[in-house]
């Protein structure tokens, strides 16, 4: 039979590999898991193969432009409240932005969740959102007016008994692009003195029309309210003083005219309100005394810009307004902000080829907080950025460093970010491992694990062998005493 030979074949062999052991056993288990082990790390190391970097001189003729994605929040200023610029490295004049790709998203500012509110950088976009605003409003319009009829919308609220029904001032305030409303008594003096001014500027608004943020003409709508006979409805826009008067958006905000109750003087404030407004802004940015509520706004998205230094910047009080210093809180959160070149590639890509410690340096502040903990401070951040070329593309590690910057009382505090190309860059190649290599160095792991697992099997054996031989005769020097 032609198992006979290779049983005969086994008396040949030492004892110690024929015989089976507990000992032999785990210990041969533990040489295939070491086996396995080693080949794993192995196989991984000559997949992965090595690398070497060199520094070289950035080539003019590369891409010109440069990508910066970002997504910061900001917790204490609103998104209407906010721009996003990038200044030139003297800090005088915008850099001309061939492509911006990013929004502003409003959010609660204590839980952190979007309120609604979503202003977008592209023309295009802002173009679409708000012509689907005014589709909205028209459709509006045109149900309120077939519902209530127009002459009742239009109608002054100066008495209970003047044929109209006046059941929902709210329709009013909707129906009109901008209603403009005198809140008056009978009993008051200052509104008898203030009747001729408004009439004759009611007047004067009926055929006029006011440009608004975008040129777009927008009709006001001048209406009292006669706070004795609709005194509810004084009470729940609280009216407290007489004459007061108040501008009213078709979405339910407003603002108090707070200055010298004058034809002309009103006529500027309206020009001024209707022109740096922008259309669609929901009512829930301001609270019920028509103040402008402290949101937060995320920023996130993408602005492709020359490769040249220059500074980002997160510009509060710059939407036509200006901000009160002493009030401005620019302490951010950075989730994300990375340097890519613009291209087919993308970020994801161009990480592929990079060590792991040259990946982590492509995003170092992202998930960091930066806060201020006075007034007239600002962080200020200041960035290294180096390109990284591979076979995947090139990808842009960068330093960074920032400290607290406390500013001039009259200045108004804004996040920025300064950043300065370096001109040289690191390139890294790859330098593949030849198979043969791997094969041997394999072939001597494999073999180094067995000799050293023969070399530990016979020193436990032999250990066991001594220790058993000397219980035994310790038992019987035990026994010939007894």
């Amino acid at each position: 039979m032609p198992v006979q030979p290779a049983l005969l074949a086994l008396r040949y062999l030492p004892k110690d590999f024929v015989e089976a052991s507990r000992t032999g056993g785990v210990l041969t288990i533990l040489a295939y898991v070491m086996m396995l082990l080693l080949f794993i790390l192995e196989l991984s190391n000559f997949l992965n193969g090595s690398s070497s970097s060199t520094m070289v001189l950035q080539d003019s003729n590369d891409n010109n432009m440069l990508q910066i994605s970002f997504d910061i929040d900001l917790h204490h200023i609103g998104c209407k409240d906010l721009s996003v610029n990038v200044i030139d490295p003297h800090g005088n004049e915008p850099v001309q932005r061939f492509k911006k790709n990013f929004r502003l998203r409003s959010m609660n500012s204590t839980t952190g969740k979007f309120t609604g509110v979503t202003l977008h950088s592209s023309t295009l976009s802002d173009v679409e959102e708000e012509a689907d605003e005014e589709a909205k409003h028209m459709k509006e319009v045109e149900q309120l007016a077939n519902e209530d009829g127009a002459a009742e919308l239009d109608s002054d609220w100066s008495t209970s008994s003047d044929g109209f029904t006046h059941k929902n001032f709210d329709h009013v305030i909707s129906f009109h692009d901008y209603t403009l409303v005198n809140f008056f008594a009978d009993w008051c003096g200052h509104c008898k003195q203030f009747a001729p001014s408004w009439d004759k500027l009611a007047q004067e608004l009926e055929p006029r029309t006011f440009p608004d943020l975008d040129g777009r003409p927008r009709k006001v709508k001048a209406i009292k309210v006669n706070c004795v006979d609709f005194r509810e409805i004084c009470r729940q826009r609280g009216v407290q003083a007489f004459p007061q008067v108040n501008l009213y958006k078709e979405d339910g905000t407003f603002s108090r005219f707070e200055g010298f109750r004058s034809r002309l003087a009103i006529v500027g404030w309206l020009e001024n309100k209707v022109k740096h407004d922008s259309w669609g802004w929901s009512a829930h940015h301001y609270d019920e005394h028509g103040h402008h509520r402290t949101e937060g706004c995320k920023v996130d998205g993408s602005l492709q810009v020359p490769k040249v230094p220059g500074r980002l910047e997160l510009t509060a009080g710059n939407s036509h307004q200006d901000l009160d210093p002493t009030m401005t809180n620019v302490s951010h959160f950075v989730h994300h902000l990375a340097f890519e070149d613009v291209g087919p590639h993308g970020f994801r890509k161009a990480e592929r080829g990079l060590p792991k410690d040259a990946v982590r340096h492509t995003r170092p502040i992202d998930g960091q907080p930066y806060p201020t903990s006075a007034y007239h401070q600002a962080y200020e951040h200041h960035l290294v950025v180096v390109g990284t070329m591979s076979s995947t593309g090139t990808a842009y590690q960068f330093v960074h460093s920032g400290r607290v910057t406390t500013l001039a009382v009259t200045e108004v505090p804004q996040v920025r970010f300064h950043f300065d190309i370096d001109a040289f860059a690191i390139q890294i190649v790859q330098d593949p491992r030849p198979i043969f290599q791997f094969v041997v160095s394999l072939m001597a792991l494999l073999g180094g694990t067995y000799s050293v697992m023969r070399l530990l099997a016979m020193s436990t054996l032999s250990v066991s062998s001594v220790f058993s031989k000397y219980l035994q005769n310790a038992k019987a020097s035990k026994g010939l005493l007894l």
